[in-house]
């Protein structure tokens, strides 16, 4: 910026009125607004598929998407640090202006950090086999074993409704063979888990599975620090809020989330209001 004032000084002396100034003045405006934008915030995902994640030496995902396109329309480079989530998540707190996703609200990160930028409610429910009735925690915790994705937060939502007859799998393929063998009554998950599946394993035909009622919905953020100004911050905001506006979030979405599939559940170009945007 003190650049730009020194020029802005050269040509009120030596030429008030030349174009060339005129031009040169607005082109360091825009250079200056790009190196602020790139120097201001450093952007940060946690490894985890379907959000972040690296395929074939790129990093890429949904929050990845969302953070890079927002990031071209403000003039940042978009360049992203590929992390595991708990040490992305310390960096996301203590870090000064720096963007991370994904990150769930839940009560007990409250305070911790800035929720920027809501952009995913995603729906937790039980699978079942077509015929078969349909589950609720309820009807789990009294009934035969529950197939869930280890360590994911469907084994943390399924643990908070009380039901203890579960079988963690490394895989979701595992749990969709077991139900459709009947080795399992039921299978715990989310629409985006669900959806990669069913990417995964085009064969599958959804007519065969009965999607329960929602037991639960997981709110998917882009954060700050604390630390971090709403200065920086609006931006960031507005870009977002204008890929809402022409269809941007919804192309990028679809992308991993299929479109019967959000129409199924119930998902689509407007976020639902449940846990608020910002």
């Amino acid at each position: 910026m003190s650049y730009r004032l020194s020029v802005e000084c050269f040509c009120r002396l030596l030429a008030p009125h030349s174009f060339f100034c005129k031009q040169l003045i607005a082109w360091l405006l825009i250079v200056s607004t790009s190196v602020f934008a790139e120097d201001k915030v450093t952007l940060l995902g946690a490894e985890l598929s379907p959000y972040a994640f690296q395929e074939n030496d790129q990093i890429t995902g949904l929050g990845v998407e969302l953070l890079q396109e927002a990031a071209q329309r403000i003039g940042h480079s978009g360049e992203i640090t590929l992390m595991p989530f708990k040490r992305a998540f310390q960096n996301a707190i203590t870090r000064k202006n720096l963007l991370m996703t994904p990150v769930a609200r839940v009560e007990s990160r409250e305070g911790l950090l800035k929720w920027a930028i809501h952009y995913l409610d995603d729906s937790f429910f039980y699978v079942t086999r077509a015929g078969s009735r349909k589950l609720t925690h309820g009807l789990a915790r009294e009934g035969g074993l529950i197939g869930v994705l280890a360590g994911s937060a469907p084994l943390a939502r399924l643990k908070a409704g009380g039901v203890t007859n579960y079988l963690e799998q490394t895989r979701d393929t595992a749990n969709i063979n077991m139900l459709r063998i009947g080795r399992i009554e039921g299978w715990f998950t989310s629409s985006i888990l669900l959806n990669g599946a069913f990417k995964s394993h085009p064969e599958l035909d959804p007519k065969e599975f009965v999607i329960g009622e929602e037991q639960s919905r997981h709110c998917v953020y882009i954060v700050a620090s604390n630390d971090t100004s709403e200065e920086i911050l609006q931006p960031w905001r507005e870009v977002f809020n204008s890929m809402l506006n022409d269809g941007t979030y919804q192309q990028i979405l679809s992308r991993y989330l299929d479109q019967d599939l959000q129409l199924m559940l119930g998902i689509g170009s407007d976020l639902p209001s449940g846990c608020g945007r910002y």
